[in-house]
């Protein structure tokens, strides 16, 4: 057990947060920099050090979570020296049988973005987490357990009785009270906020004792030669197929992370919910990976299954003072890696709370904006990846998608969070309509997307889709995301994106279905924008032949 300054000396405290995985180590961490003086218990029922091979999901990290951990967090050094850097998201389009990963559709970078993200060793990264905090004077009680809450509903303090493994029971009393228990959903189970998110997603995954190098799937040279090495080896490497996607994610320690996503409506969890099961699976449907992992059984770390993983919750932040973060409140769906980017979001809006609601500010506007946005940005994410694994397919309608999809990703709240304005309500007032259009478009493209898949030929797409291979739409926008913008410069920008997102609908529209934008779905969505003629040029080099 983690030696303590002294066996639960005290008990009242500003916040309590149960749970001290990456949600909750992050928020204390962050609670801390925001104001020193809070005082702080964070109750886990692990014992520290965690081994560094865990069973958790999440290594994965994009725009919003890298920019948190290394900027907002101050973690750069230990991400920089201790983690994997990473070079983005990379997907391979399926060809056939898959049996030549050389003629796949790959879209990726080429170079490691501006924008600096991050593979994370799960295990290894709370090990430091949790040093980290005992160094900030925040009181972290490993191997302790909740048994019961007791949540206030006015002025009163939050309590929680805690047991650890030595039959010691303490009660935590805290104005604030947050969960961040993971899949045991404390305050949800408590409160019953659960609500049901109709998708048929699920997934297993494994990690092995050794590096599983996407490069090591081919030896035809122009294919090799086409991107640098770490390139590909430092990307979050997706295998897609209709109706799935494999993961493989390398890892600081030489482990490798490997899994299946996939839609139930399409493939049987019961084809793949053991180790040999998934294997044999990988195998059909990806025959190189498959040969590459023939002999991994005796590597292999661990063998994790979630059947349905995604899930909704009634309420995140309340004005009794207690909020949920991380999967113990929402989760939508793996395949763009958005996990840490919502554990992100919400330790923003709670940290704002919780220091506001102590300097004794009226937080009652506040919160419910932030539940807002909070279950708004929820359901975007949702309504881009539900119902949308058929189309893996159809190459030309899935390369469409993700490109439209990136050029979203940082057109709007990354561009806020990363310079720091989610709480600026100023800001977000003045790009309100254009973030609005922004959303309104991105839903209506979704459906195209999937009409595309369903009704149209699959036309040729460039086999070799770098996004950064020459400076494009979709990297300028990328690279803008680091740099250090006023309000002015990011309303400016903000309303450049919208107009960047109206002229790659109307050029996917021209390109694709070979007619103009004016009888379409989306017509009324991208009146009266200002047209981007550079884009017609390099949407045509990016993705078509």
């Amino acid at each position: 057990m983690t030696k303590q300054v002294s066996q639960y000396e005290q008990s009242k405290y500003d916040v309590t947060i149960m749970g001290g995985g990456m949600a909750g180590a992050t928020l204390a961490l962050q609670l801390k920099k925001s104001n020193s003086e809070l005082s702080i218990a964070v109750i886990d029922a692990n014992e520290f050090p965690v081994p560094e091979a865990k069973f958790k999901i999440g290594e994965s990290t994009v725009d919003i979570a890298g920019h948190y951990l290394r900027n907002v967090l101050e973690l750069k050094d230990h991400l920089e020296n201790q983690q994997l850097p990473k070079y983005g998201l990379r997907f391979f389009l399926p060809n056939g049988d898959n049996s030549d990963i050389s003629q796949r559709v790959e879209i990726g970078n080429c170079k490691r973005p501006n924008s600096k993200s991050y593979q994370i060793d799960r295990g290894l990264f709370e090990n430091f987490l949790h040093d980290t905090l005992l160094e900030n004077n925040v009181d972290f009680f490993d191997s302790s357990f909740v048994e019961t809450i007791s949540v206030a509903n006015n002025e009163d303090n939050h309590q929680v009785v805690v047991s650890t493994k030595e039959n010691k029971t303490t009660e935590f009393s805290s104005r604030w009270l947050i969960d961040a228990s993971g899949q045991a959903q404390l305050l949800k189970n408590q409160l019953e906020l659960h609500e049901t998110v109709q998708t048929d997603h699920f997934s297993v995954w494994f990690r092995v004792s050794e590096k599983v190098l996407i490069n090591e799937l081919s030896d035809e040279p122009e294919w090799l030669n086409r991107v640098s090495e770490a390139a590909r080896d430092l990307c979050t490497n997706h295998l897609l197929g209709e109706g799935y996607w494999i993961w493989i994610i390398p890892l600081q320690n030489g482990n490798t992370s490997i899994g299946i996503v996939a839609d139930a409506k399409i493939h049987s969890p019961k084809d793949m919910l053991s180790l040999p099961k998934a294997l044999e699976w990988i195998s059909e449907k990806e025959p190189q990976l498959g040969d590459r992992l023939k002999n991994c059984s005796a590597t292999a770390l661990d063998f994790k299954k979630m059947i349905n993983f995604s899930h909704g919750c009634s309420q995140i932040f309340s004005e009794n003072r207690w909020a949920i973060t991380g999967i113990a409140g929402l989760f939508s769906d793996p395949f763009y890696s958005p996990g840490s980017d919502f554990i992100a979001i919400a330790n923003t809006y709670i940290t704002d709370l919780i220091n506001r609601d102590l300097a004794k500010e009226d937080i009652s506007d506040r919160l419910m904006r932030y539940e807002k946005s909070f279950y708004q940005g929820f359901h975007l994410l949702l309504n881009t990846v539900d119902g949308k694994y058929g189309l893996f397919a159809h190459n030309l309608a899935t390369a469409s998608k993700i490109l439209w999809d990136a050029t979203l990703a940082w057109s709007g709240l990354s561009l806020i969070f990363c310079n720091d304005k989610l709480t600026d309500f100023e800001l977000i007032d003045a790009v309100g309509e254009d973030l609005f259009v922004i959303g309104q478009l991105h839903l209506t493209m979704q459906q195209v997307f999937t009409r595309w898949s369903n009704t149209l030929e699959d036309k040729g797409v460039n086999p070799s889709i770098i996004v950064d291979g020459t400076l494009n739409f979709t990297q300028r926008l990328q690279n803008r995301l680091p740099l250090d913008l006023s309000n002015d410069e990011i309303i400016a920008a903000i309303k450049s994106n919208r107009n960047v997102l109206c002229t790659l609908a109307c050029e996917l529209f021209s390109q694709v279905e070979q007619r103009d934008i004016e009888d379409s779905e989306v017509a009324l969505l991208v009146s009266g924008f200002d047209y981007q003629p550079d884009i017609k040029d390099e949407l045509r080099a990016l993705l078509f032949q």
